[in-house]
């Protein structure tokens, strides 16, 4: 065979497998295509795998066999979960906002106290699902399998309505010349609530429960670009009331 036409066989040969390899690649935002010898991308086998708190942002899982696998407190934030097999598995406090778990197998899932903000649930199968604590797609909080409330006798415990009494930031928003960033404190208060979270942006920056302190605060740090990041604060006391939420917007001004 000619030399040149070695060369290009070899060539087309080397793109396609480039092109192939591509294709099949799911790795997360973070750049790294495998967690705990589970390589992230469609149709993986992993089953019973521990990846507790990975980072799997944006991660494409779509058709893997997770089945029994540990995800608590995961990071699957945009993630790609379409008709994953997740029956029994672990995503207690997992973070699943904007995930696409359409047509995905979640029977007897633990979903306890996670986040599926604006998921995509679409043919999900949440079948015997224990969701107590979790935030649905649709921001309400599920209350369904929770225990009853604490009650005295002859007297039921009933919250009124949930209040925000006070999210706001301290001190000013202002960077010292020539920084790139500051830390900022985040006070909080709030009444009546079961569940409450705190975001900037789409990342949760705290969560607390119905033993949670209603009134504190939260040092964060902000990148002194001038450009506005929203705060937003939600608190839940389901099923008598809908979520109350305050949001604030700060700009640390170079």
């Amino acid at each position: 065979m000619p030399r040149r036409l070695t060369v290009l066989l070899l060539a087309a040969a080397l793109g396609a497998g480039a092109c192939s390899h591509a294709s099949g690649t799911g790795g997360g935002e973070n750049g790294v295509d495998e967690v705990n010898g589970c390589p992230l991308r469609p149709r993986v086998s992993c089953p019973g795998r521990r990846l507790a708190g990975a980072d799997l942002r944006a991660a494409n899982l779509s058709e893997a066999d997770l089945r029994s696998a540990d995800l608590a407190r995961a990071d699957l934030r945009r993630a790609d979960l379409s008709h994953a097999d997740l029956r029994r598995a672990d995503l207690r406090r997992a973070n699943l906002s904007k995930a696409n778990l359409a047509g995905a197998k979640l029977t007897g899932a633990d979903l306890r106290d996670a986040i599926m903000v604006g998921a995509e649930i679409t043919g999900t199968d949440l079948t015997s699902a224990s969701q107590c604590g979790a935030i649905r797609s649709d921001g309400a909080l599920e209350s369904a399998g929770c225990p009853p409330p604490t009650t005295t006798p002859g007297f039921p415990f009933i919250l009124p309505p949930p209040v925000i009494d006070d999210l706001s930031v301290t001190p000013g928003a202002h960077c010292h010349q020539g920084s790139t960033g500051l830390k900022l404190t985040v006070s909080f208060a709030w009444r009546n609530a079961v569940a409450s979270v705190i975001t900037v942006g789409d990342i949760d920056v705290y969560r607390g429960n119905v033993n949670a302190p209603r009134k504190g605060s939260k040092e964060l740090a902000f990148v002194c670009d001038g450009k506005p990041h929203e705060i937003k604060a939600t608190v839940f006391n389901p099923p008598a009331y809908l979520p109350a939420s305050k949001t604030i917007s700060v700009a640390a001004r170079p």
